[in-house]
């Protein structure tokens, strides 16, 4: 009899509590779908994002007659990722048959101007965050299995070292460490081509995307003529 009230005491308290989360007055927290986000691992990838952004632009810029030649504006952020995109990009560019100027003004042919943006954003430790659902269930499960044969038969322990690779180079590891890379083209004040992307770095290698600031442009003095 005491078991039972018991019970029932704590059925009490636990519909009691279920009843106040239902009615608690802010929304409860929730995760996004799982999704994926590409990682930044080598100079390549930054030729990859030029690639995709010259398709992207050329594929705009077709629409709008008249194959108005392409500024591209210098780097903000006098970074090694905004130069090296720089070089690729104008590179791409032409690949695809789009004009380039090395002016920003050509008189009645005033080119379009096209400029590049990277934001560096650094988050708190993630550690705490789930991973992914089998991202380590089979490489762990195969690298306890082969351990365990091991205990007859020692060599097929070293089989886990290929399994080990395949894991880094498709699953990398995580980081506090993200990129916003922004490229717009603009015609006067009109807006006519935007577009974002976002990548996971290392967070070792950030220095890459925000270099050294650049230099103040010297100061300059104005003078009044006086006629004598």
């Amino acid at each position: 009899m005491k078991t039972t009230a018991t019970a029932a005491a704590v059925a009490t308290l636990l519909a009691a509590g279920m009843t106040a989360c239902a009615q608690r007055p802010l929304p409860t927290a929730t995760s996004y779908p799982v999704s994926a986000q590409q990682k930044m691992q080598a100079v390549h990838h930054w030729d990859v994002l030029a690639e995709n952004l010259a398709a992207s632009i050329s594929d705009k810029l077709s629409m709008n007659p008249g194959n108005r030649p392409v500024y591209l504006a210098a780097d903000g952020q006098n970074s090694d990722f905004g130069r090296a995109l720089h070089n690729m990009l104008t590179s791409r560019l032409l690949e695809r048959g789009v004009a380039v100027s090395t002016a920003a003004y050509g008189g009645a042919d005033k080119p379009l101007l096209l400029k590049i943006d990277t934001q560096v954003v650094n988050f708190n430790d993630r550690e705490g965050l789930r991973p992914l659902p089998g991202d380590f269930t089979l490489p762990k499960g195969l690298a306890y299995l082969i351990y365990r044969a091991g205990d007859l038969w020692a060599a097929p322990v070293w089989a886990v070292l290929p399994l080990s690779e395949y894991h880094e180079n498709y699953f990398p590891a995580g980081t506090n460490t993200e990129i916003v890379v922004n490229a717009a083209v603009t015609d006067g004040a009109r807006v006519v081509f935007s577009e974002s992307r976002t990548y996971y770095v290392d967070g070792v290698e950030q220095g890459h995307y925000a270099g050294p600031p650049l230099a103040p442009a010297p100061a300059t003095r104005l003078y009044k003529a006086v006629d004598q």
